[in-house]
């Protein structure tokens, strides 16, 4: 059986155990109490391990556990699997060791409860103190630094050049649209020309040139997409400007709308960009 697989089992175990533990002991705290538990319980010891629980449970199963993920080169002792192993079985022998004496002074019965305490103490001085101070030690260790050193300058590195190629990206699809207006030029300024003459033929009546101002956005769309629709725009924008019509845009917001992506106020917040 892999050696991670065997560690995922050891997880579940242990941790079942520390949850049945915890439960124990609090369950325990409850008989000796009585009525005043309430009281009882908030000073008791033993409620420590109530209020450490989800901490516990939590940084176990997600930051360490049984599948650490402390890097090998920078930790090779704490990530090695003969610590780890021990790093889980210690709370299985804290418990036990805790039942045996327990039996001893007392009896079978009082066992149960030695087992419990001796699974909590031993998981809190292991998990919460213990581990965290032999990690902190190892990453501080001159090899462990220039080892993490490196690997940090390499992700800042690795951000960059992914960084870099977004830019280069962006600026090479800028770039090929420009070249793509560029090319169209033409084509917008003969459509843009036309356009201004049917929204001055459409001052009375929007809906006289709807139809073919529909069409030429339409074929605009399918020829480049909502960019050249909004150069468009843009150019029939200036040549109403010219003839004190830019009141009329409005009229061609109207007629495109629903023309592929083009919505009401798409022309507006084009200008605005521009």
């Amino acid at each position: 059986m892999p050696v991670e697989r065997r560690l995922g089992i050891c997880h579940v175990i242990v941790t079942a155990q520390y949850l049945i533990s915890a439960g124990v002991v609090i369950f325990w705290t409850f008989l000796q109490t009585g009525r005043h538990w309430l009281i009882a319980f908030s000073l008791t010891t033993q409620s420590f391990a109530l209020v450490v629980l989800g901490a516990m449970i939590y940084g176990f199963a997600t930051f360490r556990g049984a599948v650490g993920d402390r890097l090998t080169a920078e930790h090779p002792f704490t990530s090695s699997a003969q610590y780890r192993f021990l790093y889980l079985l210690l709370p299985v022998l804290g418990g036990v060791a805790g039942a045996v004496d327990f039996w001893l002074a007392t009896d079978l019965f009082h066992a149960l409860l030695g087992l419990s305490l001796g699974t909590v103490v031993t998981a809190s001085a292991m998990w919460l103190l213990a581990d965290p101070v032999v990690g902190l030690i190892e990453s501080a260790l001159p090899e462990s630094r220039r080892l993490r050193t490196a690997r940090m300058a390499r992700e800042h590195e690795r951000r960059e050049r992914r960084r870099q190629e977004k830019r280069e990206l962006l600026e090479g699809l800028l770039a090929e649209r420009r070249a793509k207006l560029e090319e169209l030029r033409p084509y917008l300024q003969q459509h843009a020309q036309r356009l201004s003459e049917l929204l001055r033929k459409s001052s009375d009546d929007p809906w006289r040139g709807c139809e073919e101002g529909a069409a030429i956005g339409l074929a605009t769309w399918q020829l480049g997409g909502e960019p050249v629709m909004k150069q468009l725009y843009a150019t029939t924008a200036g040549l109403c400007s010219e003839s004190a019509q830019s009141d009329l845009l409005f009229y061609l917001d109207h007629w495109w709308n629903g023309v592929g992506e083009w919505r009401l106020g798409h022309g507006r917040q084009a200008l605005a960009a521009r």
